[in-house]
């Protein structure tokens, strides 16, 4: 559907803007909203006052805000006009006039019309700026522009202007008796507009022919909103006017305590609009009756918007200023900000986030509406793990944001481990929730030393994507597993068994964690054995397999150990030497040497054992041996050591 093609809305209103596929809940695309001035916008709009950004313009703003597409276009008495992502406030263009603009953008069709005080109109491209066509009025140009039927509505001194919306023609112009900064309302084929010569104009918004005019006792600045076949437009006599939008004639009038420079909204049946006298009012749209007022701490130039319930406004005294936001039904105030300068501009409400400008000293526009924020961490953020295995890390994801939201989990990595989320969608988290998830990351079977996986989880919001947060861990296949088999034994002396291991431990990094340490043996055969072995550490490095019972003796063991009910059935059993290793490697020792004994041997009858030196008897009969240990000599059951350790060298 094109510009030309009409629709109606709910308010009786006719407006191209929902006909050409510019969604006007996301948008708020000229003054006051429409073509008919309305003021009003079914987006939902913020309940308190969240600043979510501010942009500071090169002087101060009267012009007031309109939102197209993520974008938010103003102009600001620096000659610029901008244009600003909505989300965040960031500058994206600006183009500079030749004077200063108090006019409102209108964005239709991808297209930026706006006047300055430079006496002209600007028609400029909405992505980039470029100009694509200027027209030259007679004087300043604060009106704001209306879009409608390919065509630009805009008053001017002392005349409105009919312009050809693609190429800048003039259509037509009207002379009226005076300044012309009133913004034109068009509906159902007509023009409706204010002047300074203290009338308000309906004209054919085909040719400009007059088709009526109604007089007020002053100036008429204020621009008229048309809804339902009723026209309403203040003056500066101080009065608030409903006139018949067929023949101009008077339905009703209100009087305020002041000149009314305000911009009636118009929703659900009443009449929202400022006064100098510091009052917002809300009038019964049909006899104009007061239903509620509410007064400001200054002036009230700005038109009201009204959404979602609420009615926002500013205030300008001198140099300050507040931004209003009043219960529609009763005035009641919900919230304000102070501004920090004076509040010509009216408020625009588009995508749940209300935009204003302000005007001395700050010159800054003003993005308020509900903050939406998260925040994501992970616990622990380091571990370590054997390679084939699974670490478990609990992901917490908070809502810091002022509205509920729904989250989506994605997960990262730099060396492509396996991980796996528990959930990957948390759904409905309200303000200030935290909700935990499992993290888990496998480690490769083939994982080479030290490598690791930095993991990275990322909670996006569903309601802006814009909006996420991620915090990262650390995996680390760090465990190894060593397999030392001894590099010296001793099994008998004299027919005496003796048995002694010593075992290479100095690929075991110095400063590595061992986590376990097992000495593993065989036992080949035995009959009625009770299982009681004692494991002594040899403090003596120097011995090898050429060592001699005297010197076998003369060695000191320490740190022994007490393993009860061990190697009762044929086959593999280990012992626990981890506390024994230990002293061996933090003290930097390349060897660790183990003696093996039974519980029982005092030794004043020590064990006997075979001669040949291929096996240990603990104790033994002449003609049954009830306990044997294997030798590293026969048929590859050889005893060995096996230690777990952790390696944090050159993390």
């Amino acid at each position: 559907m094109g510009l030309d093609t009409l629709t109606i809305n709910p308010l009786g209103i006719e407006n191209p803007l929902t006909g050409s596929g510019e969604n006007t809940v996301l948008n708020w695309p000229m003054f006051h909203h429409d073509p008919s001035r309305t003021g009003y916008s079914e987006s939902t709009a913020p309940e308190n006052s969240n600043l979510v950004w501010s942009f500071r313009t090169g002087s101060y703003i009267f012009s007031s805000p309109a939102v197209m597409n993520g974008k938010v276009y103003v102009g600001a008495y620096d000659r610029r006009v901008y244009c600003l992502d909505a989300e965040n406030g960031e500058n994206i263009w600006s183009f500079e006039t030749d004077g200063a603009i108090y006019s409102s953008p209108a964005v239709v069709n991808g297209k930026v019309y706006v006047g300055s005080r430079d006496h002209k109109v600007y028609c400029l491209n909405a992505e980039n700026g470029e100009s694509i066509w200027s027209f030259t009025t007679d004087a300043d140009v604060d009106s704001s522009p209306a879009i409608f039927n390919g065509k630009v509505y805009v008053g001017s001194y002392p005349r409105v202007y009919c312009l050809n919306a693609e190429n800048g023609e003039n259509i037509w112009s009207f002379m009226t008796g005076g300044r012309v900064d009133s913004s034109p309302a068009v509906v159902n084929g007509k023009v409706y507009v204010g002047s300074y010569d203290d009338n308000v104009y309906c004209l054919d918004a085909e040719n400009g022919a007059l088709i009526w005019s109604f007089t007020t006792g002053d100036f008429v600045y204020s621009s008229p909103a048309v809804v339902n076949g009723k026209v309403y437009v203040g003056s500066y006599d101080d009065n608030v006017y409903c006139l018949d939008a067929e023949n101009g004639e008077s339905i009703w009038s209100f009087t305020t305590d002041a000149d009314v420079d305000s911009s009636p909204a118009i929703f659900n049946g009443k009449v929202y609009l400022g006064s100098r006298d510091r009052k917002v009012y809300c009038l019964n749209a049909e006899n104009g009756e007061n239903i509620w007022s509410f007064t400001t701490n200054a002036k009230v130039f700005s038109s009201p918007a009204v959404a979602d319930g609420k009615v926002y406004v500013g205030s300008r005294g001198s140099n300050y200023g507040n931004i209003y936001c009043l219960d529609a039904e009763n005035g009641a105030l919900i919230w304000d900000f102070a501004a920090g300068g004076s509040i010509f501009s009216s408020p625009a409400v588009a995508d749940g986030k209300v935009y204003v400008g302000s005007f001395q000293p700050y010159h800054r526009v003003y993005c308020f509406g509900v903050k939406y924020g998260v925040s994501v961490s992970i616990s622990p953020s380091y571990q370590s793990g054997q390679p084939g295995g699974t670490l478990d890390y609990t992901v917490t994801v908070v809502n810091t944001g002022g509205a509920e939201d729904t989250y989506t989990l994605t997960v990262g990595d730099n060396s492509g481990w396996a991980t796996m989320l528990s959930e990957n969608q948390l759904e409905n988290v309200q303000p200030d929730e935290n909700r935990v998830v499992t993290l888990s990351v496998t480690i490769p079977e083939n994982a080479e030393n030290c490598t690791k996986d930095n993991i990275t989880v990322t909670a996006t919001s569903h309601t802006n994507n814009t909006i996420n947060a991620s915090d990262s861990c650390i995996a680390h296949a760090i465990i190894l597993k060593a397999i030392i088999y001894p590099t010296a034994d001793v099994y008998a002396f004299d027919g005496y068994s003796r048995s002694q291991l010593k075992f290479d431990i100095s690929d075991i990094p110095f400063g590595s964690n061992i986590l376990s340490a097992k000495l593993w043996l065989y036992r080949l055969a035995a009959d009625g054995w009770d299982g009681s072995i004692v494991l002594n550490r040899v403090d003596n490095q120097v011995w090898d397999g050429a060592i001699t019972a005297s010197e076998f003796d003369a060695q000191t063991l320490t740190n022994e150990e007490n393993h009860a009910s061990k190697f009762t059935s044929h086959g593999w059993d280990n012992l626990n030497v981890l506390n024994q290793l230990n002293v061996d490697h933090s003290a930097g020792h390349t060897y660790a040497s183990f003696r093996l004994g039974w519980m029982n041997d005092d030794g004043s009858e020590p064990s006997t054992g075979v001669r040949d030196g291929r096996f240990l008897a603990i104790e033994s009969q002449s003609d049954n041996l009830l306990i044997v240990f294997y030798s590293k000599e026969y048929d590859g059951r050889d005893p060995y050591l096996e230690v777990t350790f952790e390696n944090f060298i050159g993390d």
